[in-house]
């Protein structure tokens, strides 16, 4: 019982703490200069008479938070200590008192061996009501279950590509040319609208904000029951740099730097809504974070676009360790390439950071095998700490020749063929090839901190259920920061021989297929 409680002291006042430095930064800013300072004081004002004093005082960590954000992206863009106001969206309990609206949606849906869950998402977008007609297109390539069948017993328009020809933005825009809908819907095969006027407030959302040049929303997401630890932690870090968690947010251009145009420019492929006229003259473009891509060229160009938080989709996945290794080796690639701004890690010993991936490998396997024993009674907070002084120890070590098991066969087979591959005949540990595997081990426990900010907030003591997930969190970030390193090293190649640069480019090809 005292243990609790001091844990929990000790959370509050780390949050506390980071509320007065947030409070400290923005003041230190906005004092250099007058006029910053008195449309700091305007902001305030105006969200005082907005909101009120006790909504102010209550929510001031976020508040404070939030313009810290801003300013911390180099004053790029202008202060803003809260999103705009949400005045438009019709209420839930109001729904059914709507006029329709003469309106038509086409939703497209890229598929491929959707599971039998599919049928009920097709269900739930044909009984969408408050619109004068709603189609589906279904984009799929090579679907081997039912899949098809499905999309034509529910009266979908089903478009069919070969596997090969994949892309996701090819397989999106060829459906928006078999739609015939005045607005076009973005979907993915595993997302669920909440309540059967989902479609109408996103649309109504469009339309009561088309003034306001706002062409395009996307929705947050809510997850499942059965979606694993690390990614409800992605999601609700995702909702909160977007500032969309609790509030819509219309996003625009504010600068060229990347923060500033993530935050404006992001929409989501779980559910996009825009105009068929003006999709057709952008469509998607590129291989990978397609969304992104398109809600940029919006705002670069004038228009503004939102994100909603009054309506959310049911949307989240249960992946192996092994796919967030090859999702985060993408992702990395692919958003560092797209900034020029972009800061990441300069890794320029290639053994050095296979020296870390293993050594960390052979350290986590020995902390899950332990776990129960040592973790299992502790709360959540003191595991994580435990966990981040496990790794630190095992740093010092370096051991190469522990085994490997990280409770995912295909991850597993790769970091086993990485240590015979590239470090068969190492000798002794260059400072180079130190400094390359404390880069690894920086980056993952990074990550584990990370998770514990988010995680101990919600869960103290563990069950048997948390415990099984933690595990499989330990695995699943260990092999996203695998991913992200791989891909900084391929980012970085100008600092690796022939035969090095040949060998990332044979696991880049390894990595992307089937993303």
């Amino acid at each position: 019982m005292v243990k609790q409680t001091l844990v929990a002291l000790q959370r509050k006042l780390r949050k506390g703490f980071g509320i007065l430095a947030n409070f400290g930064f923005v003041l230190k800013k906005t004092l250099v200069s007058f006029s910053k300072f008195k449309s700091l004081v305007q902001r305030v004002v105006n969200l005082v008479e907005r909101k009120g004093v006790l909504n102010v005082l209550s929510n001031f960590a976020k508040y404070v938070s939030f313009a810290s954000r801003l300013l911390k992206a180099e004053n790029t863009f202008p202060i803003n200590v809260t999103p705009p106001p949400v005045t438009s969206n019709i209420h839930l309990d109001e729904y059914s008192t709507v006029e329709p609206l003469n309106v038509s949606v086409s939703v497209i849906i890229p598929t491929y061996n959707a599971g039998h869950e599919f049928h009920w998402l097709l269900r739930k977008l044909n009984s969408q009501k408050g619109l004068s007609n709603i189609q589906i297109v279904i984009v799929d390539s090579g679907s081997d279950d039912e899949t098809p069948a499905m999309a034509e017993k529910e009266n979908c328009e089903l478009v069919e590509i070969l596997q090969s020809e994949f892309s996701h933005s090819y397989s999106r825009n060829i459906g928006a040319e078999n739609a015939t809908g005045d607005y076009l819907l973005f979907m993915v095969q595993d997302a669920y609208p909440i309540g059967d006027y989902w479609l109408f407030s996103m649309v109504n959302y469009l339309l009561v904000h088309g003034k306001e040049n706002v062409v395009a929303v996307s929705c947050g997401e809510y997850c499942r029951l059965d979606s694993d630890l690390v990614y409800d932690c992605d999601v609700d870090t995702h909702q909160k740099f977007l500032m969309c968690k609790e509030e819509d947010r219309i996003g625009e251009f504010w600068s060229n730097e990347h923060r500033a145009l993530r935050l404006g420019g992001q929409l989501s492929d779980v559910s996009c809504l825009i105009s068929r006229q003006l999709f057709s003259q952008y469509r998607y473009q590129g291989d990978y974070a397609e969304d992104l891509d398109l809600g940029i060229r919006l705002i670069k160009n004038g228009y503004k676009i939102a994100m909603l938080a009054s309506t959310k989709t049911i949307h989240s996945h249960n992946r192996p360790a092994y796919y967030y290794l090859k999702r985060s080796f993408v992702d990395t690639t692919h958003i560092v390439r797209k900034f020029d701004d972009f800061e990441y890690p300069a890794i320029k010993s290639f053994r050095g950071l296979f020296v870390g991936i293993v050594s960390a490998a052979c350290g986590l396997t020995a902390l899950i095998r332990n776990f129960d024993l040592d973790l299992g009674q502790k709360c959540l907070h003191e595991a994580m700490l435990y966990s981040d002084e496990w790794l630190g120890n095992h740093l010092s070590k370096l051991d190469l020749d522990g085994e490997i098991d990280l409770l995912d066969d295909d991850l597993t087979r790769r970091l086993v063929d990485y240590r015979q591959i590239f470090l068969r005949d190492i000798g002794d540990i260059s400072d180079e090839e130190r400094d390359g595997a404390i880069i690894f081990y920086d980056e993952f426990r990074g990550r584990l901190s990370h998770f514990d900010r988010y995680a101990s907030e919600i869960y103290l003591q563990q069950d048997g259920s948390l415990r099984e997930e933690l595990v499989k969190m330990f695995t699943k970030n260990f092999a996203s920061t695998v991913g992200s390193c791989l891909g900084f090293l391929l980012l970085g190649k100008r600092h690796l021989d022939g035969q090095e640069i040949e060998s990332v480019e044979r696991i880049r090809l390894d990595l992307q297929a089937g993303i």
